[in-house]
């Protein structure tokens, strides 16, 4: 029951940390943190040793392309960079940690499943980063990417460095300043953040509505519906 809930419900994810236990140990005595190290401890023979690396960068986002598609260009090389390892390096842990069942594949997109599982990976990794350098990657990167980032971001409202990273995202100089002249893709960013900094979110909607596209905003037609949906 102590895998399953830390899993997520991901049955290879806790089969993987079962199969690595060593004999005598009490897996329900363990925190989260002692069972996310014996997951990648059960796998140092069959995967590069920054596969926890990989992994935590790639949990940042809500999912990423390794390939292009969907009218999308690679974007795994970005979060190689992140993670401090060289793009093939990343790739090929990638393909591990699908194997292991850590990472789902849907056509040429990779995700760090389930979200919970995500989020846990992403925390530690943004503690420890240098919040400055990993802003500049990602505002640096694809507008999808960042959405996705910003997504992750909306999950990890409990962790200060996270909220931290939101708050500067939402800012006034930030990408998503200024909700109502953002395009599409990082309209739904903005939502998808917003709940990581609810306050800074709260501003940026009223530095819109005192300047001149506020109309965008009080919108009631289909276009107002179509860029704010569920704030309507």
């Amino acid at each position: 029951r102590h895998l399953a809930e830390f899993s997520g419900g991901n049955a290879r994810i806790a089969l993987k940390i079962a199969e690595g236990a060593d004999k005598g140990i009490d897996l329900s005595t363990l925190n989260d943190g002692e069972l996310l190290e014996r997951l990648f401890q059960s796998g140092r023979q069959e995967c590069d040793p920054s596969a926890r690396a990989c992994a935590e960068a790639a949990a940042l986002v809500y999912a990423f392309y390794v390939e292009a598609g969907d009218h999308q260009m690679a974007e795994h090389p970005v979060l190689a960079t992140i993670a401090g390892v060289h793009v093939d390096t990343f790739f090929r842990n990638v393909a591990t940690l699908l194997e292991w069942g850590v990472i789902q594949q849907r056509g040429p997109q990779r995700a760090v499943m389930p979200p919970p599982f995500a989020n846990m990976l992403a925390a530690p990794f943004i503690r420890r980063s240098d919040p400055e350098t990993l802003l500049r990657y990602f505002l640096a990167a694809s507008p999808r990417l960042l959405a996705s980032f910003a997504r992750r971001l909306g999950q990890l409202h409990n962790e200060p460095a996270a909220v931290r990273l939101a708050q500067s995202l939402l800012g006034q100089d930030g990408p998503f300043g200024e909700p109502a002249t953002l395009d599409d893709v990082l309209r739904r960013g903005f939502i998808q953040l917003a709940p990581g900094a609810p306050e800074a979110a709260l501003a940026a909607f009223e530095r819109s509505l005192g300047g001149p596209n506020r109309n965008q905003l009080l919108d009631p037609g289909e276009e107002g519906r179509r860029y704010y949906p569920e704030l309507l």
